[in-house]
């Protein structure tokens, strides 16, 4: 009966962590530098580094911390800072088709601004300002999420994704 019972919990084990990666991996890699800003002394911008894979759903969604250890210079907080730029470029093995990226907040507000909805080549190197006229910089108030859609099975998308204090 002790047996059985273990099986069973290791199924479930089992069976919990293959949900938990149904939408694919993210290798986070962060860089900070100082930056001159006359209005935040040494203020630092934070470049996190992604390496996506998509699995059998082509699909991926990261959670990117608020707070961490970076590879160079400092520890970063993200709270406040806005989303400043994005590139995106093809990994060893290149998105099957035309893919989509959307950067959310923990409200489903759009950190991207809708800017990279539409991929177009999957192969290409890509890079998006955020900026908008009308709405000004997304700031970060919450946790963002990074989620990918028509990678195909086992597609690599590499993002630099630049956060800047204001």
């Amino acid at each position: 009966m002790k047996r059985f019972i273990a099986l069973i919990a290791l199924l479930l084990i089992l069976g919990l962590a293959s949900q938990a990666g149904a939408t694919g991996t993210c290798v986070q890699t962060t860089y900070t530098s100082t930056t001159t800003n006359a209005r935040i002394p040494d203020s630092v911008t934070v470049d996190i580094h992604l390496v996506c894979a998509a699995d059998a759903s082509s699909n991926i969604s990261y959670a990117i911390p608020m707070t961490g250890t970076a590879t160079m210079l400092t520890n970063y907080n993200l709270f406040g800072y806005y989303l400043y730029q994005i590139f995106r470029n093809a990994g060893t093995t290149p998105p099957t088709a035309s893919y989509s990226t959307t950067i959310t907040d923990a409200l489903g507000d759009a950190l991207d601004l809708g800017l990279l909805a539409t991929n177009g080549a999957a192969a290409g190197h890509q890079m998006n300002v955020i900026a908008n006229s009308t709405t000004g910089y997304p700031v970060l108030l919450s946790t963002p999420t990074i989620a990918g859609t028509g990678y195909g099975t086992g597609g690599i998308v590499i993002y630099d994704l630049i956060f800047k204090a204001f």
